[in-house]
């Protein structure tokens, strides 16, 4: 994790893909006012962590890599995922 908080960097990435702090509070069945606690913590649960990453749809594993090896949560990396080997098995997978 860089220098940043936990919760700094969760803001951030709300407030990058565009969600309403209100919206995304009622999604989650909590406080707004937890929210913006959350975002001045130093140091989050994972299972915050995971679950707001789910509701906005977004990869926290680059920014709490070590936080989610520790937590024994499998990070996908190019490496884990198979590639297609030709670019007709790539076409045939989209449909």
């Amino acid at each position: 994790m860089n220098s940043s908080s936990a919760g700094q960097i969760l803001e951030h990435a709300i407030r990058r893909k565009n969600v309403n702090i209100s919206d995304l509070s009622r999604r989650m069945k909590v406080n707004r006012r937890t929210m913006y606690n959350w975002f001045n913590q130093e140091k989050l649960q994972m299972d915050i962590i995971c679950l707001i990453g789910q509701a906005i749809n977004y990869d926290f594993s680059v920014e709490f890599k070590d936080e989610f090896i520790k937590s024994g949560v499998k990070i996908l990396t190019d490496e884990n995922v198979q590639q297609p080997a030709n670019q007709d098995q790539l076409q045939e997978s989209t449909y």
